[in-house]
């Protein structure tokens, strides 16, 4: 009955690590130390829906400027929404420039108890590998549970008939897992959009560039924490010249082209997570060919040797499921 208890609690923590944003109740996390000592970098904690919000609570929002979500402290509120700011923060998220928060855009207000958040320390390390290698996570349980199952069949099971064993399943998963990981590698880029504007005069604001003359800009993108993985920027009308990181955002400087003409022109970097199985230098020239290859190389890099270790400790003939009278005697069992 423990040992019961002991799953169902870890797979209700696994389903509130993974609940996109908008669920009743999440668990995240913070990745700076803008709410020190209030909340550590990486300290995990609770989010609950929440449609009263007061002076002094502690909430996730979405944050358009800078294109993540944020955890702080609601010190006001005017007519244009909510005023926020980090306990560790001089001053105010809006006296920096950034827009008044809106109801719509908060997720959730953070559980406290006697005023102060419950937390999960160190937890925004641990759930960053564990999300950037759900994949594999998901395909070592599966292989235990073909362990599992199969040891059960074969004692004292006597198959009348084909049985699918596991010799049949593995080649099949693996490649099922490959696809799946490269999918996700594809699909999960974050894409950042800027909208420039070509004028014929010339301008000191930040979108404004002037025809037949270049422009240099620096832009940073927040990322997720995690060894287990490497990140690499691709640009789309504009050129990369510069790059510098440090455990939570990329800073890049670029170019952008001169336009021969005037109007708007949108410019994208693309950021892609592979596992940090290749040189950050070969990946990025991977990249350059197409994301595929990176993904593909660096994907069987990491579930070539899960797929031989598995050759090594299952036997192959085990069937992957034991007979229907086994699965019967165990229901028998569990009602007496």
């Amino acid at each position: 009955m423990l040992k019961q208890l002991c799953v169902i609690l870890v797979l209700i923590f696994l389903g509130l690590s993974i609940a996109p944003a908008g669920s009743p109740v999440q668990i995240s996390y913070v990745y700076s130390d803008s709410m020190e000592p209030t909340i550590h970098t990486n300290d995990g904690f609770f989010v609950t829906s929440s449609n009263s919000i007061e002076a002094g609570d502690i909430v996730t929002f979405w944050a358009p400027q800078r294109d993540s979500y944020v955890t702080h402290r609601v010190v006001g509120q005017s007519d244009s929404g909510y005023i926020t700011k980090g306990d560790n923060n001089p001053t105010s998220d809006q006296s920096t420039g950034y827009s008044h928060v809106k109801q719509n855009e908060i997720v959730g207000e953070v559980v406290t108890y006697h005023g102060a958040p419950i937390l999960i320390p160190k937890y925004g390390s641990t759930v960053s590998a564990l999300r950037g290698y759900s994949p594999v996570i998901l395909l070592g349980l599966g292989l235990l549970l073909l362990i599992r199952m199969g040891g059960t069949a074969t004692q004292g099971a006597r198959p009348t008939r084909s049985v699918l064993r596991i010799q049949d399943v593995m080649l099949p998963l693996l490649v099922v897992s490959v696809v799946s990981l490269v999918g996700f590698m594809l699909v999960g880029a974050s894409v950042h959009q800027f909208t420039f504007v070509a004028v014929a005069t010339t301008s000191d604001t930040p979108n404004i560039i002037t025809v037949g003359e270049s422009k240099t800009t620096t832009m940073m993108i927040n990322r997720s924490t995690t060894p287990f993985t490497r990140s690499v920027v691709t640009a789309e009308n504009m050129q990369i010249t510069e790059q510098s990181r440090n455990e939570s955002s990329i800073t890049v400087t670029t170019r952008i082209p001169p336009p021969e003409s005037t109007g708007r022109y949108v410019s994208r970097l693309s950021t892609r997570h592979y596992p940090a199985v290749l040189p950050l230098s070969l990946l990025q020239q991977l990249d350059r060919i197409h994301p595929v290859i990176p993904a593909s190389i660096s994907t069987l890099l990491v579930m070539t040797p899960v797929y031989l270790l598995s050759l090594l400790i299952f036997d192959r003939k085990t069937p992957v499921r034991p007979s229907r009278s086994r699965w019967l005697y165990r229901l028998k069992e569990v009602v007496k």
